[in-house]
């Protein structure tokens, strides 16, 4: 244990590099002039030690006849520390090179530092020290979902097809144009699954796996069982998958009839319509027992309203359907609560009417998850993808579980499809799609009208 809490070991020669700590945790300290140290060398190259992660301090009379027969990669953290007698400066500087059997090093300063001045100089930015790599093919492989990919890579045409495949290979290029490197392009047609009964990949992964490739030149999903394979970078571009769907009518997941009002006015009108069942009756009534009202005569073609409250209720319904009554109150308290009830009726009306026609025109906006999905009757189905089968087979979300056992129903073929299939589905039914949003629909929206364009929806992203 250091000073400052660190843990560490020192080890003596024993013809072993042992290794306890994760590799970035790693830090080789060598003695170039002791006994057996070019042995130790030759041990680290075989073991790739001198790769990244690993960081490494040489001391004292080391040159490149110590490194002979060893490859410092271009990513390689070696650090040789050279006493300049004259001046009291210890040099710091790191060797690497181009080709594996390349004779010749580059040489980079890191630093100079002297036992009291301390550091003069300090630049261990390998990205900055490592720009010109002289010209150097390195193998690039990548994966084209459509065989067609490969032939409009940089004009600029189908754009809607492999887009993070066309997005990669500009800035593949353009990173190899600023680091002095050429490449080869390998194209493959999947990103890699597992071979049955054996370790090893196929596919975009199998090609850095073996070593055929240096580089991916596409981002692809993290995946737990790649991770030993290959090594993540931060990707150029988002990718994710959504739910894609023509929004069905309003009629299609809700019940139209009683989205005119408002909660609180369906609770007015049961309110006014209860106010004026009661008054009507009480006239009724009044008009029947009264007898000075049942001496005069009315002469009128619609008879009496007798009094009931069935009576009453059967005038109210007339009103409420602008179907008119039978019968009515002869009193002038009686019409002029009969013209109330029929104005207020036909305005609520109106407006009933007026809403149901607006409403049977909008479609739904209330889908915004998977679970919405579920619980109304829209057919679904995806692209017939196979890292959209892994990620739907191992995902723990009992939602998406769900989800993807209603695209595949046991017993009944499963809903899966070219894009193309799916819009045409879309086009003929209420159908939902899980694709990924950025693979424009402009191709197969040729078909679609456009009101049915304008309705696209998209929900849900994981």
């Amino acid at each position: 244990m250091s000073a400052q809490n660190l843990v560490c070991q020192i080890g003596k020669f024993n013809e072993n590099i042992p290794s306890y700590f994760p590799p970035e945790h790693l830090l080789f300290l060598l003695d170039a002039n002791c006994n057996g140290s070019n042995i130790l060398l030759q041990q680290a190259n075989e073991l790739k030690l001198f790769s990244h992660p690993y960081k490494w301090i040489v001391l004292d009379q080391a040159d490149q006849k110590t490194f002979e027969g060893i490859f410092l990669t271009v990513d390689s953290r070696v650090f040789i520390i050279k006493n300049i007698v004259e001046n009291d400066i210890y040099r710091i500087v790191s060797w690497y090179k181009i080709e594996e059997n390349s004779s010749e090093f580059l040489e980079n300063d890191v630093a100079e530092w002297h036992p009291k001045r301390g550091f003069l100089l300090y630049n261990e930015l390998n990205s900055v020290n490592r720009s010109n790599m002289m010209g150097l093919n390195v193998n690039v492989t990548y994966t084209a979902m459509f065989s067609d990919s490969y032939n409009h890579l940089d004009d600029f045409r189908d754009t809607q097809l492999d887009p993070v495949l066309k997005t990669s290979w500009i800035l593949t290029n353009c990173a190899m144009e600023m680091v002095n490197m050429t490449s080869t392009k390998i194209i493959r047609s999947s990103y890699g699954e597992i071979l049955p009964n054996t370790t090893r990949y196929d596919g975009l992964v199998g090609d850095i796996q073996s070593g055929i490739a240096e580089i991916a030149g596409n981002s692809f999903y993290l995946r737990s069982d790649r991770i030993p394979i290959v090594e993540y970078v931060a990707p150029c571009c988002p990718s994710y998958l959504r739910f894609i769907f023509r929004a069905p009518p309003l009629s299609f997941v809700s019940n139209i009839f009683i989205l005119p009002f408002d909660l609180y006015v369906w609770y007015s009108c049961l309110g006014l319509i209860a106010i004026i069942l009661i008054v009507v009756y009480l006239i009724a009534v009044w008009e029947s027992n009264d007898p000075i009202f049942k001496e005069k005569e009315h002469k009128s073609s619609s008879p009496k309203l007798e009094p009931g409250i069935f009576n009453a209720l059967l005038m109210e319904l007339g009103a409420i359907t602008q179907q008119g009554t039978e019968a009515e109150p002869k009193s002038n308290s009686g019409r002029i609560a009969t013209i109330i009830t029929f104005i207020c009726l036909m305005f609520l009306f109106t407006a009933y009417s007026a809403n149901i026609v607006a409403l049977l025109q909008s479609t739904a906006e209330n889908i915004k998850n998977p679970q919405d999905l579920l619980n109304y009757s829209i057919a679904l189905g995806m692209r017939d993808i196979s890292f959209v089968h892994y990620y739907y087979n191992t995902s723990t979300e009992p939602i998406l579980k769900a989800v993807y056992n209603k695209m595949s129903p046991k017993g009944q073929k499963p809903n899966f499809m070219t894009l193309e299939e799916g819009v045409a589905r879309m086009q003929k039914e209420f159908f939902c799609i899980s694709n990924r949003p950025y693979v424009r629909l402009q191709n197969s929206r040729k078909n679609l009208s456009r009101k049915r364009k304008m309705s696209i929806e998209r929900t849900y992203r994981f």
